[in-house]
């Protein structure tokens, strides 16, 4: 297969042209239904042996991850979780204690972020097993945080540390899952950052946000607006000890997997320069770990700068179209 995601979605959807989809540029589209009242929809999918395998994932934590990506994807754009749809193609391997397992699962989280089942549908397959979910926000003022509209000079943030998930994964496949238990919950069962969410879209210093699910490698060039630059400094990011110990382990260079790893799920986001004193203090004391990892730069390109002051290369990042993350 050649094809990769960007290209993918650009064919799709270039006959289209409605407002509420901004441009499909963001993590969810909106849809005004009130004087000030928006709701924000987004949508993802897993699918068996691309996404997670039976081998080294319950039904509950399927069912947490599903619902938790596509939270992930309303906590980047400052919205209010409220409803969530899914569709199930399910093989015949499943069975009703796995389906009771899976409504557990989702039922947590669900219940924790205030989010109400309205339906969806039911469908046998002949292959893996495939779980589509939709979800349902809220807005107010048609405010919303985006991609694309960071500025020159713009500090760049995170909202947690980074390459946990993608040391969760590798811990798996090489079977060292008892060894490192916080890196395997980061990948099963990611938490969406929708709090932080909420916050920063009050936040006249936040110039938009975007969740990290593909890897800051590669969703650090869709955040960017078209024609700017970065620079990240790898002291910066915040990556956690654990992932540091698994990465001296097995050998792993442990920037490659906190920029490349993907499915962290925290937020990725602009603040201008001179707001980021005030905007940091106020993220503390709310509680947030909020982490200054490098400036948006007027010259296109990404670059990653060692402690040695020479310049990394820029890894690849996740594609749909070229990778597998659980094989």
């Amino acid at each position: 297969m050649t094809i990769n995601e960007l290209n993918t979605v650009k064919r799709l959807t270039r006959w289209e042209q409605t407002p509420s989809a901004l441009g499909f540029a963001d993590d969810a589209a909106l849809i005004s239904v009130a004087e000030g009242r928006s709701l924000v929809l987004s949508q993802d999918a897993l699918v068996e042996n691309i996404d997670f395998t039976r081998a080294t994932f319950s039904a509950a934590d399927v069912a947490h991850k599903a619902l938790a990506e596509n939270l992930s994807d309303l906590a980047a754009m400052g919205a209010t979780p409220r409803w969530f749809l899914q569709t199930l193609c399910l093989p015949d391997w499943v069975s009703e204690t796995w389906i009771d397992d899976y409504s557990v699962g989702s039922r947590e989280l669900a219940k924790r972020f205030g989010v109400s089942l309205l339906g969806g549908d039911l469908s046998r397959i002949v292959g893996p097993l495939v779980i589509s979910m939709a979800v349902i926000g809220e807005v107010s003022k048609e405010k919303i945080l985006r991609r694309k509209v960071g500025q020159i000079g713009d500090v760049l943030c995170v909202g947690g540390y980074l390459g946990r998930a993608g040391a969760g994964l590798l811990a798996l496949q090489k079977g060292f899952e008892n060894d490192y238990p916080s890196l395997v919950k980061a990948q099963r069962r990611p938490e969406p950052q929708i709090e932080l969410g909420l916050f920063l879209n009050n936040e006249i210093g936040c110039h938009g946000a975007m969740d990290l699910s593909d890897g800051l490698a590669q969703d650090l060039k869709r955040f960017l607006p078209d024609q700017l630059g970065a620079t990240i400094f790898a002291d910066a990011i915040p990556i956690n000890h654990e992932t540091q110990k698994f990465a001296r382990q097995t050998g792993c260079d442990v920037i490659t997997l906190a920029l490349s790893g993907g499915e962290d799920f925290v937020l990725l986001f602009a603040v201008a320069k001179e707001c980021k004193p005030d905007l940091f203090h106020r993220a503390q004391k709310a509680g947030f770990s909020v982490y200054e990892i490098g400036q948006i730069e007027e010259v296109p390109g990404l670059h990653c700068i060692l402690s040695s002051g020479n310049e990394m290369p820029w890894p690849q990042g996740f594609d749909h179209f070229s990778e597998i993350r659980c094989m």
